[in-house]
């Protein structure tokens, strides 16, 4: 397949609002699925999101592949030589903060700790995940990117193969998952705050009339974006209880990073006491900045995927 990531960029641009839909649904799947885990800690997932991505690392690294079936089979891993140090590092986190993690993904059994040596147990790591929402999710995304390529392109295969080819797919998802939860970490104080902004953003666009070809060529940029989701006619706010249960986040724990956002003027509420990302915010250099940040990870996802299609 002769795309390039122009074409993708392209395609996502024109589809902005649809694939911002399609792309924060798979996100969620896997912030909810981290935050209902048996540690129940967003910042304790995405240090397990960077292990199991260096275990796979490892793998492709060796040009190896395995289908979900057999990875959750293998019984033993090469251990991942890492320090503690690095990990805070990479993350952005206390060392403090990476130790109480390990420490706890260590005691349900997620990985083993030897010195500097940290072997993953793949099978409880994945064994528990919704693949089938994963697989279409994936399918969702890649079916809007085909949609608006302006290109003439045929493919021979209709949809992506992520339990044959799930080693290598995982490696790329995970390699985007890390990258876009540091910068949001950073921007909203706390990946709890990401998941409950991201969730009105979301709800936003659903709320919006058109999540077509929202504007022409000269038009498809993200402050235009924004704009759209943000009118009028799309501010129809969450409430605290919703967003709990949309994202298995306590309601209490819920009330207190919208209190953080309200203060950070993230986003604000109306007399109903519901939440929602307003259009004064759109000027924020750092949100425009993260948001095609984010376009240019979900590029290189989508064109790696594509090319195991081959």
């Amino acid at each position: 397949m002769a795309i390039d990531t122009k074409e993708i960029y392209s395609a996502i641009s024109r589809a902005q609002v649809e694939m911002t839909q399609a792309h924060f649904e798979l996100v969620s799947i896997y912030l909810y699925e981290g935050q209902n885990s048996k540690y129940k800690d967003l910042d304790c997932n995405l240090i397990l999101t960077y292990l199991i991505f260096k275990s796979l690392k490892l793998i492709n690294e060796k040009n190896l592949q395995y289908n979900y079936r057999e990875l959750l089979n293998i019984n033993q891993f090469d251990p991942i030589n890492l320090k503690k140090s690095q990990i805070a590092i990479d993350l952005n986190y206390p060392r403090e903060t990476v130790r109480r993690n390990l420490n706890k993904l260590a005691k349900y059994d997620f990985i083993k700790v030897d010195n500097k040596e940290i072997f993953i147990n793949m099978n409880e790591c994945l064994s528990n995940i919704n693949f089938e929402r994963y697989k279409n999710s994936f399918n969702k995304i890649f079916l809007i990117i085909l949609k608006n390529l302006k290109v003439d392109q045929k493919f021979d295969k209709p949809s992506i193969n992520l339990e044959k080819k799930f080693s290598l797919i995982w490696y790329y998802f995970l390699d985007m998952l890390i990258n876009i939860s540091r910068v949001w970490k950073e921007y909203h104080k706390s990946l709890e705050c990401w998941y409950i902004f991201g969730t009105c953003v979301l709800n936003q666009t659903y709320n919006s009339r058109d999540s077509g070809n929202l504007f022409s060529k000269e038009e498809n940029t993200t402050e235009n974006f924004i704009l759209n989701i943000t009118g009028t006619k799309s501010i129809r706010g969450l409430n605290p209880t919703t967003l709990s249960e949309l994202t298995g986040i306590p309601r209490e724990t819920v009330t207190r990073h919208l209190t953080k956002l309200l203060n950070n003027k993230t986003i604000t509420k109306d007399k109903q006491n519901l939440f929602y990302f307003p259009s004064t915010r759109v000027k924020r250099k750092n949100l425009i900045k993260n948001i095609e940040f984010v376009k240019n990870k979900v590029t290189e996802f989508i064109f790696k995927v594509i090319k195991t299609m081959n």
